[in-house]
């Protein structure tokens, strides 16, 4: 089956390349003196952005503190509306009020939340890549501990979930001797 250009990824890749060279070329040869007026606004922009946010850091800081209820308020409705304007399902209003109860769990029983955040983030991305690994390798696990590279990624993965495990077995041991004299 022949592939056109446009289907391949690489090919999509040149093709955006070429794209945005041309574009970017007849932007700057037909107008450089809007582009570098845009450029220069976002310039000034930005160091007046510094200048203001230093100076108000603190109000920013007081004014959260103090508006922390209403913020969560308008942040939740905000949720809501957003969740159901996505799709108009409330199907997924009841997925977001109970992430939200396992979110609060997590945080009363000291589970950090930014690892949840970033797997759910990031597991499309890692499902994607571990079924093309596998259609590569026609559907050889080993393929995951090949080369010394991977071998080590996949031992340094066993010691981070190990070692907390064995430092609070040992902390455990160690409080439980001193205990017995």
């Amino acid at each position: 089956m022949e592939k056109r250009i446009a289907e391949t990824p690489s090919g999509n890749i040149y093709l955006k390349f070429f794209y945005e060279e041309l574009i970017l070329k007849q932007l700057l040869n037909d107008s450089a003196d809007i582009v570098w007026a845009a450029i220069a606004t976002l310039f000034v922009a930005n160091i007046l952005l510094l200048i203001l946010n230093t100076l108000f850091v603190p109000f920013f800081a007081v004014l959260i503190q103090k508006a922390e209820p209403y913020l969560t308020a308008v942040i939740a409705c905000l949720c809501f509306v957003g969740v159901y304007a996505y799709r108009n399902s409330l199907f997924d209003v009841g997925l977001l009020m109970l992430f939200g109860v396992v979110g609060y769990l997590m945080r009363k029983n000291g589970y950090p939340l930014a690892p949840l955040l970033l797997g759910m983030i990031l597991s499309p991305m890692l499902e994607q890549n571990f079924r093309r690994a596998l259609l590569l390798s026609d559907n050889n696990y080993f393929i995951f501990v090949s080369s010394p590279i991977s071998i080590s990624f996949v031992l340094l993965s066993l010691l981070i979930i190990v070692l907390p495990k064995i430092q609070k077995y040992r902390r455990l041991k160690k409080d439980s001797s001193h205990l017995n004299y």
